[in-house]
Parts: C-alpha cells; sequence; structure tokens
C-alpha cells in the first residue's frame, strides 16, 4: 500500500468529535427519512408529498442510492401530472428523475409525447409504474409508463391490436432509452409486442448491473397462433434482444421434445446475465406425453441462448432416506451468482405421506440439497418435529447457498411442542440449519422500556423474508407480547425483525415507533419493502452490504426509511461539502472479537472487486488519496477511533469529521469498512461490510 497523502486535503479537514447520542432500540426509531408525509418536493416548487397512495415502496443500490415513486399536491399540480420518480441518498440529496406529464425521455418517439400518470377509464393507459427497478451498480433504471400524443395509437375500433401507447425504459437519469414498446416489432415471427408496459410488476422484470434486463410480454401478429404462442419472456438490452423462453415452444428433455405451454411468473437475471425462470409443458407433446404430474420446470438460461433445465416435477428427489418425487416447485425469491437458487414443493411417490411431504431445496446447476423436510426430527429443537414450511423463502449465496424461511415444529411425543412455541423463522442450506426467532421465546428490543418486564415472541407467520449474501435477514410477521409501566397485562405489538450472523436478533420496527419527518415525530402502524429479487441475488429492499429501505405506513400517508445491518452503524448517509458534519461509525465484530484490535479503512473507488487479505475478503478498493490518507491518520483528524481495541462485547466507536467549506472535494462517495486484525501474523480474522457516506 502507498502511504503518501494529500497534505492539503488532510489540512483542509479539522479535529472535531461527536459524542454518539444513545440510540433507542428499534432500528427505525433512528433511521433516516428520505421522504415523509408533507415534506417539500425536490425540484418541484409549492408540491408536498401527498395524496392517495402518496408514496410506493422504495428499491436500493448496492451504494446505498433510494429510488421511489411519489405523489405530491400543490399549486398548479393535476393528477395528470402528480407522480414522480425520485432517487438519491438522503432527503438533502433527492432529485426528481421522471415525472409525469414531462416528455417521453427517450426523445426518439416524437415531438409531443409525454408520459401519462393514471389509468383513464377511457384510454385504459396505467401511468409511469410503482414499480421501478435501479440496477446493483451502474446507476441504470428500468420503468413502465403509459404514453400519449401524437402518432400514439390508444384506442382501436376492432380490438386491442395494434395500439402503441406504452413502453419500457432503461437507462440513467438524462440517457433512457426504449427497451420496449407496445405495438412494435419483437423480433420473433414477425409479431409485435401487445404489452401495457406501464402496468409491469417487479415479478415480471428484471435488471442487472450491466444495464440488462428481463421483462415478460405478450405477443401479436406474425405467427401468433391464438394463445398457443403468445407470450414470451425476453432479455437484453435497447436494440438487442433475445427470447430467453417463448409459449409453444419445444424443448427436448432426455432426447425428448415437449412443448412449453404456460410461461410462469419469475423471469429472474443474476450479475452475470444468467436468467432463472419457471414454466410448465404441455399434455400433448412428447413420447410419453406430460403429465400433471410432472409438467412443471425450472430453467436457467444462459446468455448465448442455452437453455438448461434445472428440475423438473415428477424427478426423482434427493431424500436421504426412502424415496421421494418433486412436486411443483415455487421459486424462493433470489437469485445467486453462478445460478443457485431455491425451491419448495409438495413431494409426492416412493415412500411419501401426507405427513412428510411438503419441503424446501437449496441447490443450481450442479442439483439441489434438501433443506427442510416434514415428518423428519428437529436437529435444532429437542422433543421437536418439522412441520410445514411457508412457501415464503428467500434465497442469496450465504454460506454456498441458503435460505431463510417461515416453519413449524409439531411435537415428537414428549409433550414439548404446543400452540405456544411452534412456529419460527429459519436459516440454512443442506448442512447447516440455524432457527432465527421463535414463538415463546424472549423477543429483544424491548428492555429500555419504562417499567420493563418482559417481551416474548407471540405468532411468528408467514410475512415477507429477505436476505442478502451476508446472510443478514429481514422479516415481517412478528407479533410480541409485552409488558411494562403502560401495560402490566401485557399488549400484543406487531413488530418486524432483523438478524445478522454476527449481531444475532435486532428489533427493526415496533408498531407505534415513532418516525421523524419534517411535522414532528409521527407513530407508524406498519412498514414493509420489496422482497423480489435485485440483479445482485438479494431483495430489492436490502442490499449486500446491509442497508434496507423501506416505507412505515402513517394513519395518513407514510415516510420512506432507510436504516443500515451490520458491522457499522454509520450515519449520516450524505454530509454537504459546504455546511460540513460528523459521520458517526458504531462498530460491532461481534463477541467473538471480543478485545481484539480492529481498524477502520476508508476508500473513495468503490468496493469490488476489493481485495484480499489476512484471509478475508475487504470489500473495498485501494485508492491513493482517501486509503492512504485514512490508513496515515488513525485516530488522526479528520478520523477519531479508528484504531484500538474493541471492548468486551466486541464494540467501539469511532468518525469521520468533515468541516464546512470543502465543497471542492465534492462529490465524494466514501467507504469505511471495520476490520480486526492480529499484528503478530497479520491475519484479518473479521472483515465487516463497507458503510457509504456521501459527500456532496
Amino acid at each position: 500500500m502507498n502511504l503518501s497523502h494529500s497534505r492539503f486535503l488532510r489540512g483542509a479537514l479539522s479535529v472535531s468529535v461527536l459524542a454518539v447520542s444513545a440510540a433507542a432500540q428499534s432500528l427505525f426509531s433512528q433511521a433516516e427519512v428520505l421522504m415523509a408525509e408533507g415534506d417539500p418536493i425536490p425540484g418541484i416548487a409549492g408540491a408536498i408529498n401527498g395524496g392517495a397512495s402518496a408514496l410506493d415502496f422504495p428499491v436500493v443500490d448496492l451504494n446505498g442510492n433510494v429510488l421511489f415513486r411519489g405523489r405530491f399536491t400543490g399549486p398548479g399540480i393535476t393528477n395528470l401530472d402528480d407522480r414522480a420518480f425520485f432517487l438519491g441518498r438522503s432527503r438533502d440529496t433527492l432529485q426528481k428523475v421522471v415525472r409525469a406529464g414531462d416528455a417521453e425521455p427517450s426523445g426518439t418517439l416524437g415531438a409531443g409525447v409525454v408520459l401519462i400518470t393514471q389509468s383513464s377509464a377511457t384510454l385504459q393507459l396505467p401511468g409511469i409504474n410503482g414499480s421501478p427497478r435501479l440496477s446493483p451498480e451502474g446507476g441504470y433504471i428500468l420503468f413502465g409508463s403509459g404514453i400519449i400524443g401524437p402518432g400514439v395509437v390508444t384506442t382501436v375500433p376492432t380490438g386491442t391490436f395494434g395500439r402503441n401507447d406504452s413502453a419500457l425504459f432503461v437507462g440513467v437519469p438524462g440517457a433512457f432509452q426504449v427497451l420496449a414498446r407496445r405495438g412494435t416489432p419483437t423480433g420473433v415471427g414477425g409479431t409485435n409486442f401487445e404489452t401495457a408496459f406501464g402496468g409491469v410488476s417487479y415479478q415480471a422484470t428484471s435488471l442487472n448491473s450491466q444495464g440488462t434486463a428481463a421483462f415478460q410480454a405478450t405477443l401479436s401478429g406474425g405467427d401468433v397462433s391464438g394463445t398457443t404462442n403468445n407470450f414470451a419472456n425476453f432479455v437484453g438490452t435497447p436494440g438487442n434482444l433475445s427470447v430467453v423462453q417463448r409459449k409453444g415452444d419445444l424443448i427436448t428433455i432426455g432426447g425428448n421434445q415437449v412443448r412449453v405451454d404456460s410461461i410462469g411468473f419469475n423471469v429472474i437475471l443474476n450479475k452475470v446475465g444468467m436468467v432463472l425462470h419457471d414454466e410448465r409443458l404441455g399434455a400433448v407433446v412428447g413420447t410419453p406425453p406430460p403429465t400433471t404430474a410432472n409438467d412443471a420446470l425450472l430453467m436457467l438460461w444462459y446468455p448465448g441462448g442455452l437453455n438448461v433445465v434445472l428440475m423438473r416435477e415428477g424427478d426423482a428427489a434427493p431424500v436421504p432416506t426412502g424415496a421421494a418425487n418433486y412436486g411443483s416447485p415455487t421459486i424462493a425469491q433470489g437469485f445467486g451468482d453462478a445460478g443457485g437458487c431455491a425451491f419448495g414443493c409438495t413431494l409426492s411417490g416412493g415412500t411419501v405421506t401426507t405427513a412428510d411431504d411438503n419441503a424446501n431445496f437449496v441447490g443450481g446447476p450442479l442439483g439441489f440439497q434438501l433443506v427442510w423436510r416434514e415428518g423428519v426430527t428437529s436437529p435444532i429443537v429437542a422433543g421437536a418435529v418439522q412441520g410445514v414450511a411457508n412457501s415464503t423463502a428467500s434465497y442469496s449465496d450465504f454460506e454456498g447457498g441458503s435460505i431463510a424461511f417461515y416453519g413449524t415444529l409439531t411435537d415428537g411425543g414428549g409433550g414439548t411442542i404446543t400452540t405456544a412455541n411452534d412456529q419460527a423463522l429459519w436459516i440454512g442450506n443442506g448442512t447447516n440449519l440455524r432457527m432465527i426467532a421463535r414463538e415463546g421465546d424472549a423477543a429483544p428490543g424491548f428492555a429500555n422500556r419504562a417499567g420493563f418486564v418482559s417481551a416474548t415472541f407471540g405468532s411468528i407467520a408467514a410475512g415477507s423474508v429477505q436476505m442478502n449474501a451476508r446472510g443478514q435477514v429481514t422479516f415481517s410477521g412478528a407479533s410480541v407480547t409485552l409488558v411494562d409501566a403502560a401495560n402490566p397485562a401485557g399488549a400484543v405489538v406487531s413488530c418486524n425483525y432483523t438478524w445478522d450472523p454476527i449481531k444475532g436478533l435486532q428489533l427493526q420496527f415496533a408498531q407505534g415507533d415513532l418516525i421523524q419527518t419534517s411535522l414532528g415525530g409521527v407513530a407508524a402502524n406498519s412498514t414493509g419493502g420489496v422482497q423480489f429479487p435485485s440483479g445482485d441475488g438479494t431483495a430489492l429492499g436490502m442490499n449486500n452490504y446491509g442497508d434496507l429501505v423501506q416505507r412505515a405506513n402513517f394513519n395518513t400517508g407514510g415516510a420512506i426509511v432507510r436504516t443500515h445491518i451490520g458491522s457499522n452503524q454509520c450515519t449520516p448517509s450524505t454530509i454537504s461539502g459546504t455546511v460540513g458534519g460528523v459521520h458517526t461509525m458504531q462498530l460491532d465484530a461481534g463477541a467473538a472479537n471480543a478485545n481484539q484490535i480492529y481498524l477502520v479503512l476508508c476508500g473513495g473507488a468503490g468496493t469490488r472487486p476489493g481485495f484480499s487479505f489476512g484471509g478475508s475478503q475487504i470489500d473495498l478498493n485501494i485508492d491513493p488519496v482517501w486509503t492512504d490518507l485514512a490508513f496515515n491518520s488513525l485516530n488522526t483528524a479528520p478520523w477519531a477511533g479508528t484504531f484500538g481495541l474493541l471492548d468486551g462485547t466486541g464494540k467501539a466507536s469511532a468518525s469521520f469529521t468533515c468541516p464546512p467549506s470543502i465543497f471542492i472535494y465534492a462529490p465524494q462517495d466514501l467507504k469505511h469498512v471495520l476490520a480486526v486484525v492480529d499484528l503478530n501474523t497479520l491475519a484479518v480474522p473479521f472483515a465487516g461490510e463497507p458503510c457509504s457516506m456521501l459527500l456532496y
């Protein structure tokens, strides 16, 4: 490492240490709010956030940038231009990207063609849709919208076909292109796209860091024959689309040609451009022809056009005892870098009974492993038998491929499992299963309440569960019975929790939490995020570095909030180079690293590919200015607490102080990474995730 640094930059940064305030016990009570009911709208004078469905769910990229659709009211604003997409790291850096009523952003569809905002009883045109995608890296955005204007056909006397009134757009702000437009050629069999792209959902689209997109579309014209071949999955970039799978096409399985009669709901991209999709075969093609017992498939499409069957309903399933066949698969949300995925199904055949037919599997192109099966003695809970796993599951590449899921327990004969402790949340794979939270166990996060007596998990019912490649999990559907001074008889509180392999369970949100908005603290009733997968193998609402974004819901309106899970609870996410400020870091390497030497590394050149050192992967790119400056300035201005001993619980505090008037260095996206180091061997037994701070 080059240890030189800029003396001028170092001299410009002043010494300042900010005492860290005592944190509330739920993550959302200390979360950053990007936009809330009543907030002013950036770029639109006099507009404030409000109206029915004023905020949609947000999505986040690997740098912590957040994208969402918001609604607003104000002078001159009508229902034709009252929605827009907003992108930014914090409330202060939010920018309007695309607004309903604006000219279509590609500049190629003709003068006067504009985006619309909402459905019309006459036109039936969805407007800028509430399911925009943000690529993990690269800043690409994918969204659909209805369009109106000269040359746009919105009604056709003879029927639906012939309209060209919606499109999918992809690109970076200021440089969008049309990916697909209704009524234009698909490049397949002389057909045209016949989909109202303004209404596309997250499940029917995907986007990765190269700007490659995948989507589903109905076809018309050309060689379309009724409903036998009028639908397909596509992947590619503007002007360079390929068909992943078309309804009605023949595929070869085991030397036998069979026909795909139904396209599934999933079209999921990973970072290298593979597409995970699920299909169903026709019942009249093949020797022997498929039946309802073997007509469902999971398939993997490789760039270049190769399609491979990962599993087929009716094939032998890898169960350790007895014999069983796969059932129809339900795909877990998430798709790994090398094609890793997971699914649940109802087993059949062999020795299967209704008492052991529910199962979850994880794997990929090299095969699958059993993670969970109903009727199997629990390896975790004494006296318990595994019950039914809910189909809600999340996959990531954690520990070589894992899932997080809800699964019940039944009693093994000892009477220890009852309806008061039979629900739980799990994480694991074929060799390592762990229980994250269980009904009847103590629930963390409430000990600072006045007169606190106890907090106990009640129902842990199937809700949204999301997981990233670090094994960090966020889940809803948890109720907690709280006994304290205000509730001596006990009160049931609806909660969301997070789990981290190092930090364990943390209270993410409790019903009634105050969210700090421009109107003051507002009590939230619930919160939620997007569980569908990004092109980086994790959920759209939680990136692989532990940034979590969700919408908190108030009695009226709500807020877009962001928090962070992991080893570096850092805030704020942005600092003005004009005003200055302090970026504080609450470091936590876990109790296993208590009393060990740590240091905090810094970089301004991104996080990938990073580098390996001391046996650990450091997700930070070394740069000649900030990395060297931080390394030479451990515990020296502008950094404090960046080198020392972790306490008896593996924790420490650090900070970065940015004085006013250094805007000449903005914009600069800084990342800080906690590392535990053995100075005798230079081994790094622990390296945390990079935490972002944007100097703007």
